[in-house]
């Protein structure tokens, strides 16, 4: 009942509460209603009229102030603080130079071979081992027993070292095609390696080569490289100390 009465308001002559309004008090009533809704009509209008007289900000000013936001501390003046270099890029441990652990004997030998040092990693053991596993390979594939294939000879530990000598030369004098190391032709270079194995020997030796032992089982991925990996690493580490700051070329070749 009360919301009705509220809807019907000053227009039927009552008010909120149901009495009679006068005619008088009718009349102001609904002037006043007419002069605040004449009021919100303008201040939109007046509204709409800054919104359209103000025009939104160009790109080029937008960009102007993004620039100038951005502007490096060169152009403003401002110089940023230093950094505190005494706790950034410092090593744990304290930095050492590199060192050679070298054997005293060839330290004190002042006419030092580069076989010497060669000798310390690949030892006449290695060798020694080298021969054996490869002429096991060669004996598990029947090297030579086929028709028409040429004889296998059993390599030896200097005839192995003399292959390693003539792969480490090649690696170090590139040529495109193998057969140009063993030219005769006066216009190539003429290489020594010829008077030390021929052709189909190198040949051979490289096809049959074994690092490992063939017949003791495989335990894990680099197997195949075994015992000579794990003595290779053992020595560099015996003979050499690196530095503290060492950097590692990734496309070794």
């Amino acid at each position: 009942m009360d919301s009705n009465l509220e809807l019907l308001g000053s227009f039927d002559g009552f008010d909120s509460q149901g009495a009679v309004i006068a005619p008088a008090e009718e009349d102001k009533a609904q002037e006043e209603f007419s002069g605040d809704e004449k009021e919100g009509e303008e201040e939109e209008k007046a509204g709409d009229e800054r919104m359209i007289a103000a025009p939104a900000p160009s790109t080029k000013k937008m960009k102007a102030a993004k620039k100038v936001a951005r502007k490096p501390a060169r152009e403003t003046g401002e110089v940023p603080p230093v950094p505190n270099l005494d706790t950034i890029f410092r090593h744990y441990k304290d930095g050492h130079p590199s060192q050679s652990n070298l054997p005293c004997a060839l330290q004190l030998d002042e006419e030092l071979a580069l076989i010497d040092i060669f000798s310390l990693f690949f030892s006449d053991k290695v060798f020694s081992d080298l021969a054996a596993f490869t002429n096991a390979n060669a004996a598990s594939k029947e090297a030579g027993l086929d028709e028409g294939s040429r004889r296998w000879e059993e390599t030896t530990p200097t005839e192995l070292r003399i292959f390693i000598g003539i792969t480490i030369y090649t690696g170090m004098f590139r040529h495109s095609r193998v057969d140009e190391y063993r030219s005769t032709n006066p216009e190539y270079p003429q290489h020594s390696i010829t008077h030390f194995m021929t052709l189909f020997r190198s040949q051979q030796r490289k096809h049959y080569l074994h690092v490992s032992n063939l017949y003791e089982p495989e335990q894990h991925w680099f197997s195949k490289v075994e015992p000579l990996s794990t003595k290779l690493a053992t020595d560099l580490a015996r003979y050499y100390v690196p530095s503290t700051n060492v950097s590692i070329e990734e496309m070794i070749d």
